[in-house]
């Protein structure tokens, strides 16, 4: 029991956030971060859990519950976390089978937050015009100058909402829904170069020639292959020539659409790792929980590169669920 709290103790300084509330075995702690809000729930049985929420999941939330006549509703945030929203009640927070009212002292703050940027989604999507199916964000261009127009009103609507909530946009200061975009608008050929494909092939021979695969890792591997590739390409005892293993990828870069292969990009530009892991969890054959699971179990729980892969993997996920919407 006392290093159990002494974990509860240690996680508002390490992690940065403040307790929300308790409940038996579980307690929540969380805080609002320049682009996202962060939550940690720690249960004394499984241990630490981490959430990192997009503004635009929340703002979204509380936008719909305000259109729609039910006394209270609860909306998915992430795998193992919902908001609650109350017509006469105060904000919660769902995870496991505890709900956590943002009604505290501590919790009021951030629940304050929360209907702010309800209201300023409200409000960004006036400046989002609509032309034959085509969404447009008024005054916004991309990093190369290109429009920020799509066929996803979802889409341009949580850039729109980024650009109100951040004052500026930039596709280089603060990772988020538009310099995704950017990268998907600006870059849309990047996967159709083989040095690009080669650069994937070589990084995860390499690193597996020198460090043996998880049992896990290595199932997932094959799981790919055996989902996606039309010949395996790698294995725990052989591996393609490189060449060979281009020509498979061309094959799956195929079966993607122009989101996924944006998305694909941003996961291997940013993250490296396996181009196995990346694709498992573009084609649903892990979640994105399992995918932040791998890429972080190396680092320290509230480091600088633990917040890094989360966050960033939190946008790289949303942009794919608003670019989806509105196939280019």
């Amino acid at each position: 029991m006392r290093s159990e709290n002494l974990i509860s103790e240690m996680i508002p300084t390490d992690l940065d956030v403040v307790r929300i509330g308790s409940s038996g075995n579980l307690t929540l702690f969380g805080a609002e971060r320049k682009d996202l809000y962060h939550f940690v729930s720690y249960d004394t049985h499984s241990g630490i859990r981490q959430y990192h929420i997009p503004q635009y999941r929340i703002a979204n939330a509380i936008s719909l519950a305000a259109d729609n006549t039910e006394e209270a509703l609860m909306q998915p945030l992430s795998d193992g976390l919902s908001l609650l929203t109350q017509r006469k009640g105060p904000l919660g927070l769902l995870t496991g089978d505890v709900c956590f009212l943002l009604d505290g002292s501590k919790s009021e703050p951030l629940a304050a937050r929360m209907l702010h940027a309800g209201k300023i989604l409200n409000t960004a999507r006036r400046r989002v015009a609509n032309k034959n199916g085509v969404y447009t964000l008024a005054g916004a261009k991309t990093n190369a100058g290109n429009p920020v127009s799509s066929k996803s009103r979802g889409l341009i609507e949580g850039i729109a909402f980024e650009r109100s909530m951040l004052r500026r946009l930039s596709a280089t200061k603060t990772f988020g829904v538009y310099s995704a975009f950017c990268t998907h608008r600006d870059f849309p050929c990047a996967l159709r170069r083989e040095s690009c494909l080669q650069e994937m092939v070589e990084a995860h021979f390499d690193c597996y020639d020198a460090i043996p695969p998880s049992e896990d890792f290595l199932q997932i591997a094959m799981t790919v292959q055996d989902t996606l590739f039309p010949y395996k390409i790698w294995g725990v005892d052989s591996k393609m020539p490189v060449a060979r293993a281009i020509s498979a990828l061309v094959v799956v870069v195929s079966k993607l659409d122009p989101v996924q292969r944006t998305q694909w990009v941003l996961l291997n530009g940013m993250h490296g790792g396996s181009l196995f892991l990346q694709l498992a969890v573009l084609s649903g054959i892990i979640t994105y929980d399992d995918y932040r699971q791998f890429q972080t179990q190396d680092y320290q729980p509230g480091s600088r590169e633990d917040q890094s892969l989360r966050s960033t993997t939190s946008y790289i996920e949303l942009f794919g669920e608003l670019g989806s919407a509105g196939p280019e």
